[in-house]
């Protein structure tokens, strides 16, 4: 009899320490979830002030660190290391929008080359006129 109650005591204590994980983790699970929509809205819309957005991410990223540094790291492995990669993914992030804003530059010259080539080339036939290239 004094097994199974040792037992039972034993079991309820495990039972209180997953309970302790799972609500931590579920926790877990809305940060990190909304780390993510927040760096899914980034550079989304010019409404949107990325700067406030990015901070925003920054201290969420730094509130779930110290969250899973206060608890065992072996039940929290995941959440570590999606947390270690949200620069990672920030990076790339960044680096995708300065591509398109470059792609748009350039879009914007080509189409400025081409009108004034077919404009010079419409005078050229309409009145004669010489074009030195450059």
């Amino acid at each position: 009899m004094k097994t199974a109650s040792t037992e039972v005591k034993m079991i309820m204590a495990k039972t209180v320490e997953y309970d302790n994980i799972y609500s931590a983790e579920l926790n877990m699970v809305v940060a990190v979830d909304s780390i993510y929509q927040y760096m899914s809205l980034m550079n989304s819309s010019p409404k949107i002030n990325d700067l406030l957005l990015q901070s925003v991410v920054s201290n969420r990223k730094m509130q779930l660190q110290n969250q899973i540094n206060a608890l065992d790291e072996k039940d929290f492995l995941l959440y570590k290391k999606l947390a270690g990669n949200i620069n990672v993914f920030l990076g790339v992030k960044d680096s995708i929008r300065l591509a398109e804003k470059e792609e748009s530059i350039v879009r914007e010259d080509l189409m400025r080359c081409v009108k004034e080539n077919r404009e010079i080339s419409r005078k050229l036939k309409v009145g004669g006129i010489t074009y030195e290239r450059k």
